[in-house]
């Protein structure tokens, strides 16, 4: 009786590992992508005809957006040299613990410089609007920072697997 078992349950696992193979390999390439999220949009003249921004509003965060992304430009490359910095640290063959620790905290804080430099921003544009465009001004962006949550971080469409590099 015990020599039947065997035999029966070693098939049956078989069966059930050759369904998962199977189950996977079609999923990987035969079925269709998942279309993708719903993208809000992010330039400002894309965000005119929802809101209903002017041309007067419009220039006028032109402007302001301009020197936003001058000042973000310049933090990014102060985070991007120190990322360098602690990639040199890491790679000694003893590297100096406190060092990394001190650039790890010296990137939190020009990313933090970045968040706070960008919601000082929203709040100079939210003064050029009415009541009724800073409602859908700022649920069109709740609707994009929620979206930043579901790991979509910065991945560019058509280059899978990338997503932790900077656009280009």
């Amino acid at each position: 009786m015990k020599r039947r078992i065997l035999p029966i349950v070693l098939a049956f696992l078989f069966i059930i590992n050759l369904s998962a193979l199977a189950a996977l390999a079609y999923n990987r390439w035969f079925s269709s992508p998942a279309s993708p999220p719903q993208e809000t949009p992010v330039t400002l003249e894309a965000l005119q005809e929802p809101i209903g921004l002017d041309q007067r509003q419009l220039q006028q965060m032109k402007g302001l957006r301009g020197a936003l992304e001058d000042e973000i430009a310049s933090i990014l490359v102060q985070i991007q040299q120190n990322r360098q910095a602690l990639i040199l640290e890491m790679q000694k063959s003893e590297p100096d613990l406190a060092a990394v620790d001190k650039t790890i905290d010296e990137i939190a804080l020009l990313q933090s410089q970045i968040e706070k430099t960008t919601v000082r921003s929203l709040m100079r544009d939210k003064e050029l609007m009415t009541p009724s465009q800073q409602t859908r001004y700022f649920s069109m962006f709740e609707e994009h920072v929620r979206g930043m949550g579901r790991g979509q971080g910065r991945r560019v469409r058509g280059k899978r697997g990338r997503g932790w590099q900077r656009n280009q």
